[in-house]
């Protein structure tokens, strides 16, 4: 909420808001002539007001005149409805003595203009100094609000620099909704590795990869078992009992609802279902297999509340709903321990000692390090040049053919040219380098 000297007088302020005087002058133009006038401005999530009034008066001896304006709008958002009052008055009067009475001739002129809605109506007051004249147009002040379909109430919503749908001509004539692209959004939040040139598809590290899903329309289930399994809600419980103030219209227990006043719905349901499989459509049980945190916040009631009955004007007021499912957060894979071969029994394990009688048994006694690890900006070039250097592929080789000539088979001795040029995604930074200095033995 921002505020420049308070708020509209028909504004119901919550207690939380502070309470603001109106920013004013005063400017004693001369002896004669004072000038005066005062200002206000209010954004909130569920209106913008403003106004201000000028009060310019002349006085010499027995002779005064004043003019005054006044102006204040206050326009709710949707369901769209304004208020605007306009005033003017100006006069003028004359003291005089007539015989043995004083008398006081006075002249004014003002008119004040109301208008609210929609519908649109109004009210026109003329004043004289001898009379009030008002007229009056359209439906009394307080009757009436209009609810949106779809197609006027997605404007609202995040488009995400699509184009946006223009509001159909006739409520009796929607158009097919078109696609909001930007309700729901993915964010990786760490492990996205960098890559020149993509396909919209992340290249992440499995042991650091996080993402999370963000959503402008309030949830009211979530779907994390992918197609075909188990919906779960999260985190309120299942839609339940029957809401008093909307019959017909299930609500979730602990006064949980999510509804869309603009288009004049109680309750909705808003289910969002999140799967992750591979290119072969095998999902995951997200609940058993995926760590994440259930995000939630505080929405606008002027969107997500309640529906107000056509017959009624929305209350000025800036409320909002707290608590509001709006997605997860954190969601990563959990690290799961792989399965292998059972244990070796340790009765199965027997020892030999390397040299019977002498006491130096393995290890052997290491010499100090003279040449420890040190950072370096080149280890990552250093890295991938001894990939592919002559010297280390031959050696590679002849190990490669020293298994195979003992009836192992070792794999396949692939080219490394493309680990060597993608080398720095294989490490989080450049790792140290070193030469250490082979161990002495004193005994073999």
């Amino acid at each position: 909420m921002i505020t420049l000297g308070g708020y509209h007088t028909y504004f119901h302020k919550p207690d939380w808001y502070p309470d603001e005087p109106r920013l004013g002058f005063h400017w004693q133009v001369s002896d004669q002539v004072s000038i005066s006038g005062d200002a206000y401005f209010a954004l909130t999530p569920s209106c913008v007001m403003g106004g201000g009034s000028l009060d310019a008066e002349f006085h010499s001896g027995s002779l005064s005149a004043w003019f005054k304006a006044r102006a204040d709008f206050l326009m709710q958002w949707k369901p769209f409805y304004f208020l605007v009052d306009i005033g003017v008055d100006m006069g003028v009067a004359l003291q005089t003595d007539l015989l043995f009475v004083k008398v006081t001739i006075k002249i004014e002129l003002g008119a004040d203009l109301s208008l609210w809605g929609p519908p649109v109506g109004g009210l026109v007051q003329v004043h004289l100094w001898i009379c009030t004249i008002t007229i009056g147009f359209g439906p009394p002040f307080g009757q009436g609000n209009d609810y949106l379909p779809f197609d006027e109430f997605q404007t609202l919503l995040p488009q995400d620099g699509q184009k946006k749908p223009q509001p159909t001509t006739s409520r009796a004539q929607e158009s097919a909704p078109l696609a909001l692209k930007n309700v729901v959004k993915l964010v990786i939040n760490r492990g996205l590795v960098p890559q020149t040139g993509t396909d919209g598809r992340w290249l992440v590290r499995a042991d650091e990869f996080v993402f999370s899903v963000e959503t402008t329309f309030p949830l009211t289930q979530l779907d994390l078992a992918g197609p075909g399994g188990k919906t779960t809600p999260i985190p309120p419980p299942p839609l339940a009992q029957q809401d008093k103030d909307a019959p017909g219209c299930a609500r979730l227990s602990d006064g949980y609802y999510v509804g869309v006043r603009p288009m004049g719905i109680n309750c909705a349901r808003s289910e969002l279902a999140l799967a992750v499989g591979d290119e072969h459509k095998v999902y995951q049980d997200l609940n058993k297999n995926w760590l994440w945190t259930a995000t939630t916040r505080a929405v606008p009631e002027a969107l997500w509340g309640k529906a107000v009955p056509k017959d009624a004007t929305p209350a000025a007021v800036s409320k909002t709903l707290p608590g509001r499912f709006a997605g997860l957060e954190g969601l990563a894979p959990r690290m799961i321990e792989p399965d292998g071969p059972p244990p070796i029994p340790k009765q199965n394990l027997s020892s030999d000692p390397v040299n019977p009688g002498n006491e130096n048994y393995l290890p052997f006694p290491q010499a100090p390090q003279t040449n420890q690890p040190t950072a370096s900006v080149t280890s990552l070039k250093t890295i991938a040049d001894t990939l592919t250097a002559k010297q280390p592929t031959e050696n590679r080789n002849a190990i490669f053919s020293a298994l195979a000539a003992f009836g192992y088979n070792a794999g396949n001795n692939g080219d490394l040219s493309a680990l060597a040029a993608n080398v720095n995604r294989s490490y989080l930074a450049a790792p140290l380098l070193g030469s250490p200095v082979a161990p002495s033995r004193s005994n073999e």
